[in-house]
C-alpha cells in the first residue's frame, strides 16, 4: 500500500509539473503584500508595469513589459498682483512605456530561476496651462508651456518565479542597465523658451515589491 501511495504521489507531481510547462502564457503585475495589513500602505496592485510572457519551450520565454502612467493636478485662486489675478495652474504628465525581452529559465518543480536582457522604451509628455484673469483688459489669458523626453535602455533580467500553486506564482526580479534619455524643446504658448538636452544614466533596478501572476 507504501508503494502504490508513492507511485501515485510521484505521477501526480510529474502531471503538475508538466501541465505547467505545457501552459505558453503568463501575465503578472507589482503587488504589495504590505497594503493587506495596512491600509495606509497604497493599493495592493500597483501600476503601472504589467509584464506578458509566452513560453517558446521550457528553456526559453520571450517577454513583453507595457507601463501606462497618466496624473493631472490642478490649483484653482492663486491669487495675483499688478491687475492681474490667477486663476488657475493645471498640470499634467503622462508616460508610456514598453519593454521587449526574452529569458533563459532554470529551475523545475516550484522554483524558477531566469537570467535574461530586455530592451526598455518610454516616451513621456508634460504640460501646463497657467490661466490669469487681466482687470485692464477684462480678459482671461492663458499661457500654455509644454515639452517631452524619449528614452531607450538595454537592461539585464535576474528573476524567480516560486509556484504557490500549480499556474500561480509570485516572484521579483532585478533589472541593472543603462539608459539614455533625450529631452525635447520646451515651448510657451509655440515659442522656444529652453532648448532640450540629453543624458545617459546607469542603475540597478528592481519591481516594486513581489510580482504575482498567473500562467495560463
Amino acid at each position: 500500500m507504501k508503494r502504490v501511495f508513492i507511485s501515485v504521489a510521484i505521477l501526480f507531481g510529474s502531471f503538475t509539473i508538466n501541465a505547467q510547462d505545457q501552459e505558453k502564457y503568463s501575465v503578472d503585475l507589482n503587488f504589495d503584500p504590505a497594503a493587506i495589513f495596512d491600509a495606509s500602505a497604497g493599493s495592493m496592485f500597483t501600476m503601472p508595469y504589467i509584464k506578458a510572457r509566452y513560453f517558446a519551450n521550457s528553456n526559453l520565454a520571450y517577454r513583453l513589459g507595457l507601463g501606462l502612467e497618466i496624473s493631472s493636478e490642478t490649483n484653482n485662486s492663486m491669487g495675483g498682483s499688478s491687475g492681474k489675478e490667477k486663476l488657475y495652474i493645471k498640470e499634467g504628465r503622462s508616460t508610456i512605456s514598453f519593454a521587449p525581452g526574452f529569458e533563459k529559465q532554470m529551475g523545475t518543480g516550484k522554483l524558477k530561476v531566469y537570467l535574461g536582457a530586455e530592451l526598455p522604451i518610454a516616451i513621456g509628455s508634460q504640460t501646463k496651462e497657467n490661466k490669469t484673469w487681466n482687470y485692464g483688459s477684462n480678459a482671461a489669458e492663458i499661457e500654455k508651456t509644454k515639452n517631452g523626453s524619449f528614452s531607450f535602455g538595454i537592461n539585464a533580467v535576474i528573476g524567480f518565479d516560486y509556484y504557490v500553486f500549480n499556474n500561480l506564482y509570485v516572484g521579483a526580479e532585478l533589472t541593472p542597465g543603462f539608459s539614455t534619455t533625450k529631452y525635447s524643446d520646451t515651448k510657451v504658448g509655440g515659442v522656444v523658451v529652453d532648448y532640450g538636452n540629453s543624458n545617459m544614466s546607469f542603475g540597478l533596478s528592481s519591481s516594486s515589491g513581489l510580482r504575482i501572476g498567473v500562467r495560463f
